[in-house]
């Protein structure tokens, strides 16, 4: 035996993909290819490794509303607000409504109030 035949089914493919689109009957366009873009600078807020410690900030912020939540305060609208993040933790301020805020450290999942 010889080489196996090549069975070409671009043809079929293509109907099949034109039957899927719209009924026109047009062909679909050709992707077209963009150059690249020059990259721009980002700005030190922006910059990527600045959300990626968000996403942490947000994990503390939460750990202080259930802090101040379990000590009887209805948190306000804004949240858990961050005060300050250093080496050792994260300071951060729950709002309470008609009651004093807390101020709060959070390190390690553990959230402690400072005042």
């Amino acid at each position: 035996g010889g080489p196996a035949p090549v069975v070409d089914g671009s043809q079929t493919l293509g109907r099949r993909a034109g039957d899927a689109q719209s009924t026109t009957g047009a062909a679909p366009a050709p992707t077209a290819i963009l150059p690249l873009a020059e990259p721009e600078p980002v700005p030190p807020g922006e910059n990527m490794l600045t959300l990626s410690q968000a996403s942490g900030t947000g994990t503390w912020a939460y750990y202080a509303e259930q802090y101040a939540r379990l000590r009887g305060c209805n948190v306000t609208d804004q949240g858990a607000q961050l005060i300050e993040s250093r080496s050792d933790g994260e300071i951060h301020k729950v709002a309470c409504a008609g009651a004093d805020s807390f101020l709060l450290k959070c390190q390690n999942g553990v959230c402690r109030g400072l005042q």
